[in-house]
């Protein structure tokens, strides 16, 4: 999941979402030479709970889809998700889009 994200992260297509804020933002490469800060956008503010029921795709038994690499699969894009925490603070990463994520593989 990590080379996913690195790769994500280069490519552009790295959202970092703050349910209990109400914030997203598309994550930027501060090493680029070219690299701009993205603008945080409006999300729907939610718990966390509420917002990973909505997010994280389960199957008929109700266990969590995962991707080969252990990643969550977004239920909304089929993107790959994952839920941590940076910091002392959780966020919901999304890597990439439905066709990027089955394309390596996660």
């Amino acid at each position: 999941m990590a080379d996913a994200m690195l790769a994500a992260l280069a490519a552009g297509t790295l959202v970092v979402t703050d349910a209990a804020a109400g914030e997203t933002v598309t994550a930027w490469d501060p090493t680029k030479k070219d690299a701009t800060v993205t603008d945080k956008t409006s999300a729907p503010q939610a718990d966390w709970s509420t917002f990973l029921q909505d997010h994280l795709a389960r199957d008929g038994n109700g266990v969590y889809q995962r991707h080969a690499d252990s990643s969550h699969k977004d239920r909304l894009t089929g993107s790959s998700a994952c839920f941590g925490m940076i910091g002392d603070t959780y966020y919901h990463l999304l890597v990439g889009t439905g066709s990027q994520a089955s394309r390596i593989g996660v």
